[in-house]
């Protein structure tokens, strides 16, 4: 990559994106790897992309390959044999993978399965004996710690597993409370397993000034408190509207959704070009017309603030208003915008089903991002109004809701959890996860409709398999019923977005006349074809006129 591009994010998910879709994959070597280590540190991919090319990359090591093979082929005693080589650890301890466990979710279930048998043998190696652990790499313990971190401690844990918790838990404490030095590597794997920011006598444990302790007192310490500190901060414009409202608020409010490091930003730009690119591209007949001198956008429902910090990252020009209906993923969204040393967000707690009825709201927004919450409303349609009359004349919307025909494995894992009485905590949802790992490569019916759900990012965290499986309310969609959604609330509906280029460039060859992708009847058709094209949701951009 030349200099000219060397920090352009648009340059860097494209040169990432080739090597994934490319049969040779990326280029081998060092210089490849740490390529993907900057990209993924400094926010120019997205982390799915960058975990993605990082394990084609590794692949390529006979070791690595072989420990993946073992995990999705092999018994539970064949993996625990793979973690426990010295060459195995070896390559779990590249730069690259670390980077990786430290910064994206492994959405993988071989790569999961490695690392649950993995934290297992380190934790049984460190439970009794702490220096037992010395051969291991510091950095593999640290990016495991914070990979279950990220993850909300989604891995399995056998009650075996949990017994050596509560001995190391002990010992770990004892050691606190004795006044003496603890063990960076015990209190790692202890990370593993538990969040040091829930163990009242943790704090003293952290008074050593080493890297590890450092790394380990910032993420599970530090960032926690900043948050509860940051929270009485946020101000409360209007309270949950409704019964529904309340139960979604607490849902986010115990699981705040999701746990993020970096986040891909695009190149920035002025807001104005960005309309007038709309404008160009979907034949838009008119954008907002005001006299301020900053363009205002609202991200209604932001949960823990990286789409909003997207935003603010691409139009540095404009004013970001951001709300949510839980606190704590307010706080968390608070928290990164000033590590993105970003100024231009404002946080508030509001449902947006009463954002017009404040006046300072109504015909406010150039543009609104509503991605992934209408669904969630007791009344969408109702939702999709309030945020209309936000909108100023010419403004646009950029929805997301889901597909009904994409998500029919979500209706088969909801039979599945109401069918086994699983309550939508840490418990039960590792319980529905491992019920549905198991389907994987097993016969029948039930097997079958299951197995798509181990595709999804939000399968590999706790907050988001909550999300995905066990949301408190939910409504899914087809293209003529967002077309109905849009005509109740003023707009129009310009196109559908299709993320996938492959789907993306069969469906305009298939549909020459349809340059917008707002056919409705035929996006029906192409989906009954392609389910899975519109997986995450559909995306959806709609036009107040004038």
């Amino acid at each position: 990559m030349n200099s000219q591009n060397a920090q352009n994010p648009s340059s860097w998910r494209n040169l990432l994106g080739s090597w994934l879709e490319s049969q040779a994959g990326p280029p081998p070597g060092e210089a490849t790897a740490q390529s993907v280590i900057a990209a993924l540190r400094q926010g120019w991919v997205p982390t799915e992309l960058a975990f993605r090319v990082g394990l084609r990359l590794l692949a390529r090591e006979p070791q690595f390959e072989s420990a993946l093979h073992t995990a999705a082929t092999g018994s539970l005693d064949q993996v625990d044999q793979a973690v426990g080589e010295r060459a195995v650890i070896e390559k779990l301890s590249h730069p690259l993978f670390t980077a990786l466990l430290g910064h994206c979710l492994m959405t993988s279930p071989e790569i999961e399965r490695l690392l649950t048998r993995l934290r297992r043998h380190l934790l049984r190696s460190v439970s009794n004996a702490p220096s037992s652990i010395d051969p291991v790499p510091r950095d593999l313990c640290l990016a495991l710690a914070m990979q279950c971190f990220l993850n909300e401690y989604v891995f399995e844990e056998t009650a075996e597993e949990s017994a050596w918790v509560k001995n190391l838990e002990a010992n770990v404490r004892k050691a606190v409370q004795d006044g003496l030095a603890v063990d960076d590597y015990a209190l790692a794997i202890l990370a593993a397993y538990r969040p040091l920011d829930r163990l009242d006598w943790a704090q003293p444990a952290f008074t050593a000034n080493t890297a590890g302790l450092n790394q380990l007192k910032a993420i599970f310490i530090d960032q926690p408190k900043m948050e509860t500190e940051s929270a009485t901060d946020i101000l409360t414009l209007t309270a949950p509207g409704n019964v529904t409202s309340e139960h979604v608020q607490r849902q986010y409010e115990e699981n705040p959704y999701p746990r993020w490091v970096t986040c891909a930003r695009e190149s920035p730009m002025a807001f104005s070009d960005f309309a007038m690119a709309m404008k160009r591209n979907y034949a838009v007949p008119s954008t907002p017309s005001h006299t301020n001198s900053k363009p205002e956008i609202l991200i209604a429902g932001c949960g823990t603030g990286m789409q909003a910090i997207q935003c603010a990252s691409q139009y540095t020009d404009a004013a970001i208003t951001a709300i949510d209906l839980s606190r704590p993923s307010l706080a968390y969204a608070l928290r990164k915008t000033h590590e993105h040393q970003l100024s231009n967000i404002n946080y508030v707690q509001a449902d947006l089903l009463h954002l017009a009825d404040l006046p300072e709201f109504q015909g406010r927004f150039d543009f609104v991002e509503c991605l992934g919450v209408l669904h969630h409303l007791a009344d969408p349609s109702r939702g999709l109004q309030s945020l209309a009359k936000c909108l100023r004349p010419g403004g646009l919307i950029y929805l997301g809701v889901y597909s009904a025909t994409a998500r029919s494995s979500i209706i088969a894992g909801r039979k599945l959890i109401a069918q086994h009485g699983l309550a939508p905590t840490a418990v039960g949802i590792r319980e529905f996860r491992k019920r549905v790992m198991q389907s994987i490569g097993h016969p029948g019916d039930q097997a079958r409709k299951l197995r798509p759900l181990a595709h999804f990012i939000d399968f590999y965290s706790i907050s988001m398999c909550r999300d995905l499986a066990f949301h408190v309310q939910e409504h899914q969609f087809r293209p003529k019923e967002i077309l109905t959604l849009a005509l109740g609330a003023g707009l129009t509906l310009l196109g559908f977005g299709i993320v996938d280029a492959k789907a993306a460039r069969l469906y305009a060859a298939r549909n020459p006349a349809d340059r917008y992708v707002r056919d409705v009847a035929k996006i029906t058709a192409f989906e009954r074809e392609f389910p899975q094209t519109f997986a995450a949701m559909y995306p959806v951009i709609l036009h107040k006129p004038a």
